[in-house]
């Protein structure tokens, strides 16, 4: 009776065992592979079945794989918050659980590289409009414009730069440039003519000089700085 037979092939078994221990990490590892395959329904069944298992100091991989499940239904279905606050924990639980922290990096490389791949592009930032008043030029990609020999558009886009976004009334738009007092049948041609100028200087840097009744504005560009005498 005791002559032992042939060798029996190698069983799988499911996730129905009894010890406590070996139940846990068999409902714990086929519910990640539940959700690595797209299978909700089973993973999530598996994680309810898991929960009254996995509880005490011994059980930290378990419930480190539990959260892991969880993150990976969480990105099959889109949700990318939910999905990196799951990894999150489940990183925090195998460390406090003294999870060997080799088998961690393998275990939520899948998850993060997905992160990655799926993280939106930066931003580029935006290209640098630089109106210098000490080298008297403008400088933006591209192109590099002299105001050395312009005293009066420089002067009448040095006061618009000084105050971006607000308007600056034709009184001192004419104080700025030379130095009087505004009257409007002696300027306002003049100051058009200078406007028109100024704006020329600016095409193709985003920045602009709009006109808005008392007098002018400087729309900049995010990439605008200026540097001042």
């Amino acid at each position: 009776l005791d002559v032992p037979g042939p060798e029996a092939p190698p069983v799988t078994v499911e996730p129905r065992e009894v010890r406590p221990g070996i139940a846990a990490r068999q409902r714990a590892l086929a519910a990640l592979a539940a959700a690595r395959s797209a299978d909700a329904p089973r993973a999530t069944a598996l994680l309810t079945a898991l929960e009254p298992l996995a509880r005490g100091d011994d059980f930290a991989l378990e419930r480190t794989l539990g959260h892991l499940t969880r993150a990976t239904l969480h990105r099959h279905a889109g949700r990318a918050r939910e999905a990196a606050q799951a990894l999150e924990e489940a990183t925090r639980e195998g460390t406090r659980g003294g999870v060997d922290p080799e088998l961690m990096a393998e275990l939520t490389r899948p998850l993060a590289s997905a992160a990655e791949a799926t993280s939106p592009p930066e931003a580029p930032a935006p290209e640098a409009v630089v109106l210098d008043a000490r080298r008297h030029e403008l400088r933006a990609p591209g192109k590099t414009v002299s105001l050395e020999r312009r005293a009066l558009p420089r002067r009448l886009l040095y006061a618009l730069a000084r105050q971006p976004g607000r308007i600056l009334p034709k009184e001192d738009c004419v104080r700025a440039m030379w130095n009087a007092d505004y009257d409007p049948r002696l300027h306002d041609n003049a100051l058009r003519v200078h406007v028109s100028h100024v704006r020329d200087m600016l095409e193709g840097t985003g920045t602009r000089v709009v006109f808005e009744d008392p007098g002018y504005r400087l729309e900049v560009s995010p990439g605008f700085t200026f540097v001042a005498e």
